[in-house]
């Protein structure tokens, strides 16, 4: 299972981004393997605004975030209170931005591994959540679904 950060989303569609190809490759697999991914809803507006603010259109940035909600194997999650007192507990013991904090949250919360290229959580998720770059995770056996849990 995996929670997936919303630069990879941008990379993914961004061909001028330095992650491009590795974000590419990365979500072409789940595409095809379809594991079990959850995101927060924030990454809707937060995949709308970075691509809005990087390609100056709007509609582009708005059709592509909403083509997020139809991917196979997806499910959005509602930032509840529960989610955000978890998130707020993590961020404050982390040092995680907030934005950060709900990712890491969530992926703790759902025994899941979060994916990112930001290195903040890279570098500050606590030890019972498993973080890595696309690159890092990349699929290199038949069994890719079963992607492993982080630490109990």
């Amino acid at each position: 299972m995996y929670v997936i950060d919303a630069c990879i989303y941008v990379s993914d569609i961004r061909r001028q981004e330095s992650e491009h190809q590795a974000s590419r490759q990365f979500l072409n697999e789940v595409r095809v393997r379809e594991p079990a991914v959850s995101c927060p809803e924030i990454v809707i507006p937060e995949v709308a605004s970075a691509l809005g603010r990087g390609t100056g259109d709007s509609e582009l940035a708005q059709t592509a975030a909403l083509k997020l909600r139809r991917l196979p194997s997806h499910r959005f999650v509602v930032v509840d209170e529960e989610l955000a007192s978890l998130a707020a507990a993590v961020g404050a013991a982390q040092g995680l931005r907030g934005m950060d904090a709900i990712y890491v949250a969530l992926a703790r919360r759902e025994g899941a591994r979060f994916i990112t290229w930001d290195e903040h959580p890279l570098d500050h998720a606590p030890p019972d959540v498993l973080v890595v770059t696309p690159a890092q995770d990349l699929p290199s056996s038949p069994d890719w679904t079963q992607a492993a849990s982080p630490p109990p």
